[in-house]
């Protein structure tokens, strides 16, 4: 028994070290903490779907927080709580940065159409999972989620773009995981579109921002 408790608090030191070197143990602490009430509660189906239309649960969340919600809001705060849960405000508000860049690219401005697309037809204009689609919205925000998100749109929408015209992130893994594009691949397909890595202030070391005046390979 002795043994088993030592051995689980050598664990849990050291998924704590790797949390902290890779930039997120504090945010994490922070949004456990002061995240708030969680919006919506909602369930994959079988497409990997969720099956609720985005505007029935932009009215839920407006009815839990007594407020008007906007639909536009609420998805890029399901994709923060999916994409980036753990990372701080500032990581958080550049997300919501290149969301925007890149629904003004490709959906003519319109994000919550950017962040629903699918290239699986049954799929598309639903939140889900990240398989055929841009984005993960798999996971119900909360309320923290939702302010960011707002500031953030806001923000962006008033001329303040933070990530100098940033259109996609690439998180690094600490190790390659099956089904997921190595850095490598991703570089090579999206600087075909004029898009390069580059790294943002306070941001968890994995995390790679690509816009076009990101860095070139020589």
């Amino acid at each position: 028994m002795a043994w088993s408790w030592k051995r689980a608090a050598i664990i849990a030191g050291a998924l704590l070290g790797a949390a902290l070197l890779w930039g997120y143990g504090v945010p994490f602490a922070i949004d456990f903490v002061g995240r708030g009430r969680r919006l919506t509660r909602s369930e994959l189906d079988d497409n990997l779907s969720i099956p609720d239309a985005p505007e029935d649960l932009a009215a839920a969340a407006s009815e839990v927080l007594g407020r008007n919600v906007d639909v536009a809001d609420y998805g890029l705060a399901r994709m923060l709580r999916s994409e980036e849960p753990d990372a701080n405000d500032a990581t958080k508000a550049y997300l919501v940065h290149v969301a925007m860049n890149d629904a003004e690219r490709k959906t003519g401005g319109d994000v919550l159409r950017v962040l629903t697309l699918s290239s699986v037809a049954s799929r598309s204009g639903k939140f889900g999972k990240q398989t055929s689609r841009r984005y993960s919205t798999r996971s119900d925000p909360y309320q923290r989620d939702l302010l960011i998100a707002e500031a953030a749109r806001a923000e962006w929408l008033g001329g303040g773009d933070r990530t100098e015209g940033a259109r996609k992130f690439y998180h690094q893994q600490l190790t390659e995981i099956a089904g997921v594009a190595s850095l490598d691949k991703v570089k090579a397909s999206w600087a075909t579109e004029g898009l390069y890595p580059f790294k943002l202030p306070d941001t968890p070391i994995g995390l790679l921002f690509f816009g076009p005046n990101g860095e070139r390979d020589a």
